[in-house]
């Protein structure tokens, strides 16, 4: 071979090493440490929100505490009888006109158990989110399972709302933490 097409051969060699180099080190090497800049990122969030949730442990200890002390009990009767009144008086306080309030079957998962009602009213719009809000806010904790707004004449005027909510009952020892 001339020393031509020695140049001609190591150029080429060169050229096709360069690109295994690229295809199988330097591109999954990037690739990889791309992705270890993201899950460290991600690890940085968990820390920082690990590290709210610590300094707030007080806080939330205490707002726990007062809502398994808001009327609950320790038992799921006392929850029911405590959550149907609320549910009344959200309704009442709202204008919202109930035509079915009853408790559903209880759904055990230790140590809680979990309550559930089945309510069913008509209003106006105003209304229906009046009710709703107070639902939100309620100082029982209350979890919306379904919910379901239907016209209930044409003009829209009047609403019928069907709405399932849950409620848990800590069923421990102790209502403690």
């Amino acid at each position: 071979m001339s020393k031509r097409e020695r140049i001609l051969v190591w150029a080429v060699a060169m050229v096709i090493g360069f690109f295994v180099l690229d295809r199988f080190v330097i591109t999954p090497l990037q690739t990889h440490l791309s992705q270890l800049a993201v899950d460290a990122d991600a690890v940085d969030q968990e820390i920082s929100e690990a590290r709210v949730l610590i300094d707030n442990r007080e806080l939330i200890e205490t707002r726990w505490a007062g809502r398994v002390g808001a009327g609950l009990g320790l038992d799921p009767a006392s929850a029911r009888l405590g959550v149907q009144g609320q549910l009344s008086e959200f309704a009442e306080a709202s204008g919202l006109s109930l035509t079915n309030l009853s408790a559903g079957g209880d759904l055990k998962s230790d140590p809680y158990t979990e309550v559930r009602f089945s309510l069913t009213g008509t209003g106006e719009l105003r209304q229906v989110v009046r009710f709703l809000k107070h639902v939100q806010e309620a100082s029982i904790p209350l979890a919306v399972q379904t919910c379901d707004v239907s016209r209930r004449d044409d003009n829209g005027g009047r609403l019928t709302l069907r709405l399932t909510v849950s409620t848990l009952v800590y069923s421990g020892k102790e209502a403690g933490l």
